[in-house]
């Protein structure tokens, strides 16, 4: 029943540390879902383009002797266009991101170190293709 209080043998300054962790995961995954509902629109949004193009063409002839003669009208067509803006990155987005990341690769290295022999080399392993890829 009391199988996932194992954790709570731990030291106090660890169990603090866990939770950090977590609520800092519960958080990424929330700021995740609110940008993710807000479709792209801190980084692109929509421009509209209109263009006017008159155009002549014979709304009817009438005959004057042999010759026919074409009544003339302008007509205007309206073109409109939606188009992605230009991307846009915040600045300041993109450096939470890799504050992020780098924070989360440390305590990663940091786990890793930890591990025995296999699980070590393997952490390792997998860490070097994240980094030389």
């Amino acid at each position: 029943m009391f199988t996932l209080a194992f954790w709570k043998n731990w030291p106090k300054a660890e169990q603090f540390f866990l939770a950090f962790l977590g609520v800092l995961f519960i958080t990424a995954l929330a700021v995740f879902w609110y940008s993710y509902e807000q479709n792209p629109a801190p980084a692109i949004s929509w421009d509209q383009y209109e263009e006017i193009q008159s155009e002549e063409l014979t709304s009817r002839t009438f005959s004057v002797g042999l010759f026919p003669v074409p009544v003339k009208v302008d007509n205007f067509f309206v073109f409109e266009t939606r188009l992605g803006s230009t991307f846009y990155v915040s600045p300041g987005r993109a450096y939470v991101n890799l504050a992020l990341i780098m924070f989360s690769i440390s305590i990663l290295l940091t786990i890793i170190t930890t591990l025995k022999r296999f699980w070590f080399l393997a952490g390792m392993t997998i860490f070097s293709l994240f980094v030389f890829r």
